[in-house]
Formats: C-alpha cells, structure tokens, sequence
C-alpha cells in the first residue's frame, strides 16, 4: 500500500486586517483521547496547523511561539483558545488523502476555536477535500474574518453542526468601520441544526459559495447588519434576523443576496428596520419577508436576470416595501405575492422581465402602486387569481407589456386612485395589453386612462369616486417616421373590451367618459351615474392625421346616464347599442350623434358622419331643457324615441343625411322656452310623432333641407302660448295629424310634398294666427323663398280652427302649377276663421279643389 502523497501546500487567501510583524504572543498545544488543544494567550497569536497525514497534524507560529510541540500524531479533533488579542489561526491539509493530487483536510471530530477579544482572521481552507466532524467558531469583541472552504467538486463537508458566533465589531464602535466576514465556499453542511450564525452588535458579512445545507441556515445580525450573500448550494430552510443597521451604513440592517441557489423549505427574513433580498435564478420556499415600520423601516426585493421562483407565498410586511425586476429578470410566485407596509407599497417591471403569481396584494397605508415600463424587451405580468392595491392614494401603470390577471383586479385608494395603459415613446410603438376578470377602480377621486393600448376585461369594468370619475381612452401622440420623413406612425385609439359583462362610472361630484377613436365592446350595458353633477359619455374623431372615429359595440346591453347635468354625445363612427339609451339629468339632458372630422398629412379635411344603431332612447333633462340631435349618416332606434325638458331650451334635430328611423313612436315633451323639433332629413316613424313644446316661441320644421318625413301612426304637435312657427314640408302622415297652437301669433305651414293620409285638425288658438298650405314659405329676412310652392294632399277630414283674433288662412299658389292643395277620395278641408272680424282668405289667391273647402268666419277679402 502506498501512503499519503505529499502535496503543494495551497495558497491561503485569508484577509489581513493590520500588520502582524513585531514577534508577540506564546502558543501552548497538547493533545488528551485524541483532542489537540491549543491555547493562546492575550497576546497577537499567529499560527499554521497543517495535516500532514491522517491524524497527524503540525503546528507553526509565525512570530509566534509553540510550546508543548509542534507535531501530534492520532488527532481526531481540535480546540483552539486563542483569548485575546489579534490573533491568526490558518488550518489547511498538506498532503493528498484520497488520491487526486490535492491537499485534504480531514477529521472525523470537532473544530473548535474559541478566540477573544480582537481583529481575528481564521482559515480552514484548501483546493482538496475539507472534512470534519462538526464546526464551531466563537468570537469576542472585534471585527473577524471566517473562512472555511474546500476545492471545487472535492465534497468537502461537515458532518454535523456548524456554527459562528461572534461579538461586538467595530461598526458600533467607529470609526474605523470594519465588518465580521465569513466566507464558505464549496461545502456541505449535513447536521440536524445546520449552520448557524450569531453576532452580539457591529455588521456581519455572511458570504456562501457553492455551500449545501441538508436542514437550516440560521443568521442573527444581533443589533447591527447582517448582509448574507448566497451563490449555488442548496438549503433546507434560510432563517435570517438583524435588529437594525450600523452607524454609516443605509437603513437596511438585513441583506440577502440569492443567485443559483436553491431553498427547498421557508425562507424568513426579519429586521426591526431595513431589509433587502436580491434574487438571480434562485429557487426558494415561502419567503416571509418582515421589516421594520418606522422611518428607518420598509425593504426591498429586486429580482435579477435569470429565473427565480418561490414554491408558496412572497409575503413582505414593514413600512415602504417594493418589489422591482430587472432586465432579463423573471420571478415566479406559485401562491400569494402580498406587500403589506405602514408607508407605500410598490411592484415596478422593467424592460424584458416577468412575474407570475397565483395573487398579487399590494396594501400600503401612504400608497400602492404598480408600475411597468418597456424599452427593447415587453415585460409581462401574470396573475392567476386577483391582484389588489390598496392605499392612501393607489395607482395602476403599465407602458407598454403585457399584464394577464385571471381574476379582479381593484385599485382602490382612500384619496386618489388611477388606472393607466399606456403606449411606449417611439415610432410605432407596441401598444400595452392588459387582460383581467374585472376592473375596480375606487376612490375619493378615480381616474382611469388609456393611451393606444388594449384592455379586455371578462366581466365588468367599474370607476366609483366619492367625487371625480373619470374614463378617458384616446391615440398616441402621432412621431414621425425617421426613415420616411412627412408620415407619421398610426393612431387608431384604444381598444376597451368587456367581453360579458358592464362597465359602471359613478362619481359624486362628476362622472366623464371621453373615447377618442378606439373601439368599445361591451357584452353587458354602461352605467354612468354622477347625483351631485356631470355625467358623460363622449366618443370622437382623434386629433391626429387620418383618425379612425370611434366605435361603440354594445350587442345586448343598455347605456343609462344620469346625473345633475347628463349627456351622450357619439361623433364620427359606427355605434351599435342592442338595449336601450337612457339619459337622465336633473339640470339638462342631452343624446347627440354628430359627424366629425379628420385630416391627412397635408391638412386636407374629412367630415366623418356617424352610423348610430340602437333600440329605445330616452332622453330626460328634469327641471333644464333637452337636446336631442342626429347628424350622421344613419341613425335608426328599434323601439321609441322620448324627450323631456321642463325648463330651458328644448332642441330635438333629426338630420341624418342617409335618414333617421325610428321603429316606434317619438314623443318631444317641454316647457316655456324658445324651443323646436327639426326634422332635416329623412325620418321614418313607425308609430307616432308626439310634440308639446310647451309655451314660448317654438319652432316645428320637416323637411325644409331635404329628406321626407313618414309617420305610419299619428302625428301630435303641440305648443302654447308664444309665437310659434310650424313649416312642415315633405310630411307624410298614415294615422292622424293634430296640431294645436296656444295663444300668440303663430304660423302653420303645411309645405310642398306633404301627404296626410287620416284625419287632419290644427287649432291655432288665439292671436293673429297663419294656416298655409301648399304655399311657398317666404324668407323672413325679405330674399328668395326658403321653400317653393308645392302639393299638399289630404286623403281624410281637415279641420282648420284659427280662433279668436285677425287670423289668414291660404291654401296653395294661383297659377303655380306646383303650388296646390289637393284632396283623395275621403279629403276634404273645413275652416273656420274664428269670432273676430278682420280674418282672411283669398279663395282666388290659391288653388284648390272648391267643392271640398268649406270656409265660415271669414270676413276678408
């Protein structure tokens, strides 16, 4: 058999704190039942204990003297006692036990060093195999240096249990500053308590190479630092605690730093102030992350490139807390990502990162927020369940990415809460995409904001502020082309989805919903309500080049507004509401469909006109007037059309130049003012056309501009006292038509093209009143008639009461072949001129047939 080969001595790496070079101190060593014990004395001690074979060990002093020998043969452990002093202890093998041409260290007991107070540097190291029963270090007062490694890949370990324990440093002290180091690198740690690190105050640097532990690493930083750097290895559980940060260093008395490395059980980290955890592809347990809530308190975790996953909960609890990713950085929660803190809380992505977790829970008491910003790579968050912020002020903002929540996402806030989707700056940038179960977006004030970005929520979309809410989604802000200098990158608006379910905006004091181009689905209805002031929905063209106009896609579901003052106002796109639209106001009321305009690079304008489709609408401005008013290319109700107006200026405008269509009966109800019904292009009613506009000068116009109006059922137009005007051409009626007037001096003409198919009564009240038919309308400013003379036909009974007061009655335009009244086989045209003496009608004047005109009360010409 051959013996141990003997070995290059390794090179020791131990770090040097002060020079050593004045010969000082006495080393006494001796052995019992195979314990080599040394024992030092107050002095600076410094000494090399090499294994030259197994059991065989040799000691030197370096300027340091040896007594009771320097070489032990049947070693099975060692204990060192340095006591006090600035004291080096080096302990490495010298020749090679198992055969690889590397120097071993080997012992089937205990080391044990024991040094007092002082700078102490201990080594037991080498590039061969390190092995030994258990391991233990106990310091005094001062800074120390700890180092215990073995050779790459050698299998060094320690059977049993290691532990450092160490006194006061310098930290507290200082200056000078120093730290407790203790680096082991390339080690397996195989004993039921595992290692274990204790410092009584002054920082400790905790560094871990390629260290296996089976059962626990625990480290107690006492009432200083501790900052523990772990690279590969493997624990069985990490147990770090640190009561506070040393004088000159930052507010984070704990530091975990993990990289490759992997913890099968719980990870906890608990500091009375500061903490940080740095992640770079490691693989943990449950991480319980617990920091202090004062000033000085909160931390930090930041995930680095690479993959790092927590097998259960992240949970974080202290005062400011964040949770940020760097580039190239992906962390993975299987279950619960929660930050609890006393002051803000915050999850930030930077570009090409990811996260994954089952939930996300951000609550802090000054603030939450999450925020994600792209650059060449997208970030991309991911959420199994529900994602939660909760604070004094909570905010939501995603540039550019993508962000996946399965279930609800609620940000919710004491004072101001936000919603943000924003496009990245650049040409052509990616637009942001977000998909979650539903959106909660609740505050004293909220505000929810997209920018060129995608939306999609599977079952409802909520705003709710005590006072202001706010939805607003419009383009980007268009940059021009660097390689085609004079165009510009698209803007086309932002996309909402809410694929079966409603979108609810609910604000006291004012609720606003602005949509600028883009697209909005909803499979549910839209509720926008404000009690104490504005609520709106507003959709228009961009203000960029070539805008799109907007579209609103509402298969089934009902829009309801209301408020002090509400409104609906669609612009320049395609709108498709299934249910019915309901604007209710308390001060003023409004429904308007308008066209819009867009513009190409070189300014050329576009008029965009609106295609509205719905079912009923109603509109109901309470105790102000309404507005009403269709100016697109279609506009078509499936059911009826209802304005109401108490007070104020009442405006109900038909004008689409395509037609407007109304399936069932429209019905214009207001008070005193100076209020109309413009019927400008063409109308088709299928039920009946109801008009009281109340008292006032009111104006009722068909077909002025253009375009037929056709009632299949009745025709009711009403108005009170006031001067009131009806030009009413292109008017076809099937039912009955009753027009009654108040007192004033009001007109009715009833123009070219007008057919009246069933009854026909006008009662002008009152005042020096005009009934004319078939007749021109002449212009009031003294020009060129507004309307020509043309046929009005009456198919039934027309009964013509002007009442009291000096009133003309003229029907059709003598010698103008255009100009006439005429009658079916039922017609016929009763007139009475009232109980005054000076009324008129000049038969000659006009043209009609005699025999069915029947004229009493008139006294002129």
């Amino acid at each position: 058999m051959h013996g141990p080969r003997r070995a290059r001595r390794p090179h020791l790496a131990l770090q040097q704190l002060e020079s050593r070079d004045t010969p000082n101190g006495t080393m006494t060593a001796s052995i019992a039942g195979g314990v080599l014990t040394l024992t030092g004395d107050d002095l600076d001690n410094s000494i090399e204990v090499q294994q030259t074979g197994p059991g065989s060990i040799t000691i030197s002093g370096v300027n340091t003297t040896i007594q009771g020998g320097t070489i032990f043969t049947g070693v099975n452990s060692i204990v060192a006692n340095l006591a006090d002093g600035n004291d080096v202890a080096a302990l490495f093998g010298a020749v090679d036990l198992d055969f690889d041409a590397l120097p071993d260290f080997i012992l089937p007991g205990a080391v044990t060093i024991n040094t007092g107070d002082g700078s102490n540097v201990f080594g037991l190291t080498g590039n061969g195999k390190i092995q030994v029963g258990s391991f233990s270090y106990t310091g005094g007062d001062g800074p120390d240096a700890v180092q215990v490694f073995g050779g790459v890949g050698k299998g060094s370990k320690v059977v049993g249990n290691m532990s450092v324990a160490v006194g006061i440093g310098f930290n507290s002290q200082g200056p000078i500053y120093a730290d407790t180091t203790i680096n082991l690198n390339n080690l397996e740690i195989d004993g039921l308590a595992g290692l274990k690190v204790t410092g009584l105050d002054g920082p400790e640097v905790l560094n871990l190479t390629d260290v296996t532990v089976a059962r626990a690493l625990t480290a107690d930083g006492g009432a200083d630092n501790l900052t523990v750097s772990i690279t590969g290895g493997a624990f069985g559980t990490v147990n770090l605690k640190s009561a506070g940060p040393s004088a000159g260093y930052s507010t984070n008395a704990l530091t975990l730093t993990a990289t490759g490395t992997h913890v099968t059980g719980l990870v906890t980290m608990k500091s009375a102030t500061g903490a940080a955890l740095y992640l770079a592809g490691a693989e943990t347990g449950p991480i319980t992350f617990m920091s202090g809530n004062g000033g000085a308190g909160g931390g930090f975790v930041e995930v680095d490139a690479g993959t790092s996953t927590v097998h259960g909960n992240l949970k974080m609890t202290g005062s400011r807390l964040s949770v940020y990713t760097r580039t190239g950085g992906f962390l993975n929660v299987d279950r619960a990502l929660s930050l609890v803190g006393t002051g803000s809380v915050d999850l930030s992505l930077t570009d090409g990162s990811n996260v994954t977790a089952g939930t996300v829970t951000l609550s802090g008491a000054n603030g939450a927020s999450f925020f994600s910003s792209v650059g060449a790579l997208a970030p991309v968050l991911t959420v199994n369940g529900a994602m939660t912020l909760r604070g004094w002020t909570a905010d939501f903002y995603q540039v550019g990415g993508e962000v996946v929540i399965a279930g609800k996402l609620s940000v919710v806030a004491t004072t101001h809460a936000s919603f943000r989707s924003d496009v990245p700056y650049g040409f052509n940038a990616p637009r942001a995409n977000l998909k979650a179960g539903s959106l909660l977006l609740q505050g004293r004030s909220a505000d929810y904001t997209q920018i060129e970005s995608y939306a999609t929520f599977a079952t409802g979309l909520s705003v709710i502020a005590k006072e202001d809410a706010a939805i607003s989604a419009y383009g980007r802000d268009q940059i021009e082309d660097p390689a085609n200098p004079g165009t510009y990158d698209p803007s086309i608006g932002s996309t909402i989805t809410v694929t079966s379910g409603s979108l609810l905006l609910s604000g006291g004091t004012s609720a606003e919903m602005f949509q600028g181009d883009g697209v909005l689905t909803l499979g549910g209805g839209m509720t926008i309500l404000s009690p104490g002031g504005s609520a709106s929905y507003r959709a228009d063209v961009g203000g960029g080049f070539n805008a799109p106009a907007p579209k609103l896609v509402m298969p089934a579901g009902n829009v309801l507004i209301r408020g002090g003052a509400a409104d609906f106002r669609f612009a320049g796109g395609v709108a498709t509401v299934g249910g019915t639209v309901t604007v209710l106001g308390h001060d003023g009321g409004s429904f308007v469909s308008d066209f819009g305009e867009t513009f190409d690079f070189d300014f050329h304008y576009t008029d965009l006109f609106p295609t509205f489709t719905t079912g009923t609408v109603t509109v109901n401005a309470g105790v102000s007037g309404a507005h009403f008013s269709t100016f697109g290319d279609t506009f078509t109700a499936h059911g009826n059309v209802t304005v109401k107006g108490v007070g104020g200026l009442t405006r109900v405008y038909f004008q689409d130049q395509a037609g407007s269509q109304v399936d069932g009966d429209v019905s214009v109800t207001s008070g005193g003012d100076f209020d109309s019904f413009l019927a400008w292009g063409p109308l088709t009613v299928g039920g009946n056309l109801t008009v009281d506009l109340g008292s006032g000068a009111n104006g009722f116009e068909t077909g002025i501009y253009g375009g037929t109006t056709k009632v299949t059922g009745n025709v009711t137009f009403k108005s009170g006292n006031g001067s009131d005007t009806y030009t009413l051409a292109r008017l076809e009626v099937s039912g009955t038509t009753s027009i009654t007037t108040g007192a004033g001096t009001d007109a009715v003409y009833l123009l070219g093209e007008s057919k009246f198919t069933g009854a026909v009564t006008v009662d002008t009240g009152t005042g020096a009143d005009l009934f004319a038919a078939g007749t021109a309308l002449p212009d009031p400013l003294g020009g060129p008639d507004a309307f020509p003379a043309g046929t009005v036909q009456f198919d039934a009974k027309a009964t013509i009461k002007l009442g009291a007061g000096n009133d003309t009655m003229k029907l059709g335009v003598a010698g103008d072949p255009d100009g006439k009244v005429v009658f079916g086989l039922g017609g016929s045209l009763a007139a009475d001129g009232g109980l005054s003496l000076g009324d008129t009608f000049d038969a000659a004047a006009g043209q009609f047939d005699a025999a069915k005109v029947t004229a009493i009360g008139f006294e002129l010409p």
